[in-house]
């Protein structure tokens, strides 16, 4: 756990990166991104089993290729919706392909924690490599509108890039850009630090990864429900009860309270997770 700041620290620096690669945001560039990047992480699971995972670097470059690779397909594949509906339909769609994804985090919390009593934990990280080149499939059923006659020419998408400076002076004269900034920045940061306790306190719990794997994955099963539940059902209502700008403070709210209970319990492991859940 001494190792995550460093992991996290690294995994934006990469991603900041990997933000300028501006690579072909079409199904086929995406698909087959996600299919070289699930071969890779086939082949390090190969690699560190044929070494038994004894080389620590095996194991944070895992992490952080896992957190870098997963946000960046997060990313293109919702640029790619963009492309593929109107307004009109991402306002409809875009909640419940959302609710899918978190759905997507409970069905795979729930699977890993029934194929424990198959296979060992290791392993299920070849299977996570398998389950991730077949999601590749449904990306070429995704119908994207003819926008060859709208669509920017090399030299124009190149001016559109912009350096970062340019970007940063973009960014600083728009007062909405520069506030859903503080907002996203703050999240992050909020998150991440309930993250680094969360996992501080269970590694110090579970000393045994068995254990620690028999544990976590029904933790994120619950969580992930409770998530699914608040996104389809409880989310909205608070919307069309308090409107946008109040349903903000409700997030800080939990947080600061759940903070609280980590603070007077001395950091207890029950309040972490209350926290991280």
């Amino acid at each position: 756990a001494a190792h995550l700041p460093w992991m996290y620290l690294a995994i934006a620096v990469l991603a900041l990166g990997a933000a300028r690669l501006h690579l072909p945001a079409n199904k086929s560039a995406i698909a087959a991104t996600m299919f070289v990047g699930a071969l890779l992480t086939g082949g390090v699971w190969v690699y560190g089993g044929s070494l038994h995972w004894n080389q620590p670097w095996l194991l944070y470059g895992l992490y952080i290729w896992s957190g870098l690779f997963a946000s960046w397909v997060t990313v293109q594949i919702w640029t790619l919706l963009g492309r593929a509906h109107t307004m009109t339909q991402a306002k409809r769609l875009y909640g419940f392909i959302g609710a899918g994804a978190v759905l997507g985090g409970v069905v795979g919390a729930f699977g890993a924690r029934a194929a424990l009593a198959f296979i060992p934990g290791g392993r299920l990280v070849l299977v996570s490599a398998v389950l991730f080149m077949l999601a590749t499939l449904p990306l070429f059923a995704v119908r994207i509108p003819d926008a060859s006659a709208t669509e920017p020419t090399a030299e124009q998408s190149e001016a559109a890039k912009g350096s970062l400076t340019t970007n940063a002076t973009l960014l600083a004269s728009d007062i909405f850009a520069r506030r859903i900034l503080v907002i996203a920045l703050t999240a992050t940061i909020t998150v991440t630090l309930a993250d680094f306790l969360f996992k501080s306190r269970v590694a110090d719990a579970y000393h045994d990864t068995r254990e620690l794997a028999e544990w976590i994955s029904p933790f994120y099963a619950v969580t992930n429900t409770i998530g699914l539940i608040a996104q389809v059902f409880i989310g909205p209502w608070i919307f069309r009860t308090f409107g946008v700008q109040r349903a903000l403070f409700f997030m800080p709210l939990f947080l600061l309270g759940a903070a609280g209970g980590v603070l007077f319990s001395g950091g207890a492991l029950l309040a972490a997770v209350v926290l991280k859940g």
